[in-house]
């Protein structure tokens, strides 16, 4: 008995020590030297699949998390951090200065390839950086900065009216986690008023100040028990009574919409320094969810909530060959401190009318981000390279490149539809010359866009309705993986052409830059509906319009 419990307790313990030593972490010191001399008051940033690719300060990887790593500098201008990996890791990495805007180069001129490194033991890595991308174009290039002024959003046009706000619906945490883990929320409501239950939190990120949110409340109040809406006016993170909106609308009431606009205070983050700072806030109540699976919260009989921000456009002018070309540059968020590095709206007055055109289809405008920012910019006779953006929007830098004898192409409703052609998951072979004489209805979705999904239930009664009325539907997918496709085709019983669009070729060719984007052809070629006309109960309105007499 003795030999067995002395065996057994020999046996676990080279279990727990196998099993410790598998949990054990291997440590990479990573140091680089810059072989370009970069200001004393700049840092050097490492971004990888350990963090999400976020590289540094000016910007934020694939992540709702802050995931910078920030290297130190020794006396001897060596940058160096130690960062710990499970054995056998694979990491990739680059350096950056803190954005996309200023990730190393190499030494011809172009972005480098990912290094790579195996986590096999402890260790240290040494790296020289060649160059800089924002340095090497700025130096190869002769650089022109656009400077910008804030001008009136009403410049803004949407199917030819005034586009002035932008917004969607707000979320508490538990429903904002579903599709985006880990935002970054840093206040929190600390006091709210007497006789106020069942409070729900819906937190809206506007600066990267610690606080950094504009609260909005819920909370159902006696003796009505419905509930009342309020906003943090003054930024303090208490709620009074002063601060009450209206009552959200209830899925009885008969008014679909309320809306307010209410001022409020926030922390804005500008060079490192907390500023106040104010906007106009319009805060809707919905008495339904806007789509089966867009709630504000997941709890059941919650009020459906959505903001709008005034667009907070600025312009400026490009003098190329003695010709001023109208620019305008719009960040993601009105008051975000990391907006426009990460992400930011392009215009060209291209029409020279002095307004912008955001219609879908439009070549007026442009979206900028990490993976897009080394892309030329097509004008027709000359191309626009991005070197550098503020982030605050006061200017961007860039190069021009001549003899781009390109077409500039206009997709908006009224205007001639691009040729195209493709091969449908059946094998086959569609364009819109085989199609010619009919009405086509291309919807552009994926599986993985919700609002697309939520589409095939009308596209299918569309289909039903009107496939013998001289109306083609063809779906144009850009999944990047096409088994799963036919899997979610065959489960849902589309029946109905699809084309599998890898390469994005038929959705550059109709400027598609968010999805659903659906577009109805005429026989003639023309572009006679697209976008919401084609979404929803006015799918079946709109083909009715032009399939029945």
């Amino acid at each position: 008995m003795k030999t067995f419990t002395f065996s057994l307790v020999v046996f676990l313990c080279f279990i727990f020590k196998d099993s410790f030593s598998q949990q054990e972490k291997v440590s990479i010191t990573f140091k680089v030297i810059s072989l370009v001399q970069i200001s004393e008051d700049e840092s050097i940033f490492i971004m990888g699949n350990f963090n999400a690719w976020d590289p540094g300060n000016d910007g934020y990887g694939n992540s709702g998390w802050e995931l910078a790593i920030k290297l130190q500098k020794d006396s001897s201008g060596v940058f160096s951090t130690v960062q710990q990996f499970n054995p056998s890791d694979t990491i990739k990495y680059l350096f950056t200065r803190g954005s996309h805007y200023s990730i190393e180069f190499s030494s011809e001129g172009k972005k480098r390839n990912e290094r790579t490194i195996i986590a096999d033991k402890d260790k240290s890595v040494i790296d020289t950086i060649d160059n800089w991308r924002d340095f090497y174009l700025s130096a190869a290039k002769i650089p022109n900065i656009i400077s910008f002024n804030k001008t009136c959003p009403d410049k803004i046009i949407r199917e030819g009216k005034p586009q002035k706000t932008f917004g969607t619906l707000l979320y508490d945490s538990e429903m904002r986690n579903t599709f985006a883990s880990g935002y970054r929320i840093y206040n929190k409501v600390k006091k709210i008023p007497p006789g106020l239950s069942d409070t729900i939190s819906f937190p809206f990120v506007i600066s990267d100040a610690p606080d950094n949110s504009i609260l909005v409340l819920a909370g159902k109040r006696k003796p009505y028990n419905k509930w009342a809406i309020f906003i943090d006016k003054n930024n303090d993170n208490e709620i009074d009574d002063s601060e009450f909106v209206y009552e959200a609308l209830e899925n009885t009431d008969t008014l679909k919409m309320r809306e307010d606009s209410v001022i409020v205070t926030y922390d804005n983050l500008v060079s490192d320094k907390i500023e106040k700072d104010s906007l106009v806030f319009i805060i809707s109540s919905y008495n339904k969810p806007i789509l089966d699976h867009y709630k504000s919260c997941l709890r059941e009989g919650t009020p459906v909530l959505a903001y709008s921000l005034y667009y907070d456009l600025r312009e400026g002018v490009l003098d190329y060959n003695n010709n001023l070309v109208r620019i305008g540059i719009l960040p993601l968020y009105v008051g975000h401190n990391f907006r426009l590095k990460n992400y930011f709206t392009l215009f060209v007055d291209i029409n020279e009318d002095t307004l912008f055109d955001m219609s879908k289809g439009s070549p007026e405008y442009f979206e900028v981000y990490n993976e897009l920012i080394d892309k030329p910019i097509n004008l027709g006779d000359f191309s626009l390279n991005i070197i550098d953006v503020d982030n605050h929007g006061n200017w961007l830098k860039v190069f021009v490149s001549d003899n781009t004898k390109s077409e500039i192409r206009n997709t908006t409703v009224g205007n001639q539809a691009p040729d195209w052609e493709g091969t449908a998951l059946t094998g086959e072979n569609i364009s819109s010359q085989s199609l010619k004489g009919k009405y086509i209805l291309l919807d552009f979705w994926a599986t993985w866009c919700k609002p697309c999904t939520e589409e095939i239930k009308n596209i299918k009664l569309a289909h039903q309705t009107f496939s013998k009325e001289n109306l083609e539907i063809i779906g144009v997918l850009i999944d990047e993986n096409k088994e799963k496709v036919q899997l979610f085709i065959d489960k849902n019983q589309i029946d109905w052409l699809q084309i599998y669009d890898q390469e994005s070729i038929i959705k550059n060719l109709f400027s598609v830059k968010g999805i659903p984007d659906p577009i109805l052809i005429s026989p003639e070629g023309i572009i006679i509906e697209r976008g919401q006309s084609l979404r929803g109960s006015n799918l079946e309105m709109t083909l009715s319009k032009y399939l029945k007499n």
